[in-house]
């Protein structure tokens, strides 16, 4: 995006929070930390990513940017915003702002930059308070009317409910008992042969052993309640941001996977 925010928070991470307040760096415990590079380490795998809707349609979003689909990104990261993606949020705002996929809309756009930042991140409210000063004070007052329905639809309390129902969806078919027991085996996920993609079930045993290469990930971080509890992912999301070095970068959109995979076109 031609003026979009750029956050510096790290592969595929960037996104909503449910702390009250954002986390600050000082306020992370060493357990925090390594449940963030849990996260991380999980996020990098495609076909878990895509499982995610905020970072999916964030991602198609950005990819029909770049190609010069305006109207389809705006669609995409609209669905993203609906999951608590705060990024989607302010590069919905940027939208509005700049007119692209849309009419230029100020009030709207100030809306959304307003919801991008209320979790307390420093750089979107910065960005927030730059476009309340570019408003007229007929167009401050249907900011607030605007507001109160973009809030009602995307704010985080029914965007994390929605959240949660599409990850319980997938955490469901954990293979394992009624009980909860989720084994202690693993799951291999091929590199350079599938894009990183799980391996195919139907190969022999003998293939895999013989000439496949990947990573061998622990059934007990596949499905960590971190990865797949819509609160404990948004709060290490948080977490992850107020890590991040750096300031907001302005620049193009950018699509964040991990180096040599693409986007999955499967549908949530």
């Amino acid at each position: 995006m031609s003026k979009a925010i750029m956050m510096a928070v790290g592969l595929a991470l960037a996104g909503s929070a449910l702390a009250q307040g954002s986390v600050s760096t000082d306020q992370a415990t060493s357990e925090d930390l390594k449940q963030v590079a849990l996260l991380r380490s999980m996020m990098e795998i495609p076909t878990i990513a895509d499982q995610h809707p905020d970072v999916y349609y964030r991602n198609l979003g950005i990819e029909a940017y770049q190609d010069g689909d305006k109207q389809r990104a705006l669609q995409m990261l609209l669905k993203s915003s609906s999951y608590a993606d705060k990024l989607s949020q302010a590069m919905v705002a940027m939208m509005y702002w700049n007119g692209e996929g849309t009419p230029v809309d100020r009030p709207r756009a100030y809306a959304w930059m307003d919801l991008a930042a209320d979790r307390g991140y420093h750089d979107l409210l910065v960005q927030r308070e730059r476009y309340w000063s570019q408003l007229s004070e007929a167009e401050r007052k249907q900011a607030l009317d605007v507001g109160r329905g973009v809030y009602d639809e995307y704010g985080d309390k029914r965007s994390l409910d929605r959240l949660q129902q599409k990850l319980s969806a997938v955490a469901a078919r954990v293979t394992g008992s009624h009980a909860g027991f989720q084994g202690d085996g693993n799951t291999l996920f091929e590199s350079g042969i599938n894009n990183g993609r799980r391996m195919d079930p139907n190969r022999s045993f003998q293939s895999i052993m013989e000439g496949s290469s990947g990573t061998v990930v622990d059934n007990s971080q596949r499905y960590a309640s971190q990865v797949w509890d819509a609160k404990q992912y948004a709060r290490l999301k948080d977490i992850e941001w107020t890590l991040a070095t750096g300031h907001v970068e302005v620049g193009d959109l950018q699509v964040v996977h991990p180096a040599g995979t693409s986007n999955a076109s499967a549908s949530h």
